[in-house]
């Protein structure tokens, strides 16, 4: 199930990125927001977490 709504939020933050929102505003609304809230995590927290993946890569591979 995190892994249905870390899929679903990346590709809101996409969707938000290329309409324009600012990239510390949070995109989720709906049930992605319900979800968000009802498993403890923000968008920050979200955010933080694919920093953090893209970060400890090199060339699309892990380090």
């Amino acid at each position: 199930m995190r892994e249905l709504f870390e899929g679903a939020a990346f590709k809101a933050g996409e969707q938000a990125a290329r309409a324009g929102v600012p990239f510390h505003e949070n995109p989720l609304t709906g049930p992605l927001q319900r979800f968000a809230r009802q498993w403890e995590r923000s968008w920050s927290e979200f955010v933080e977490k694919c920093s953090d993946a893209i970060g400890n890569t090199r060339g699309g591979e892990p380090v």
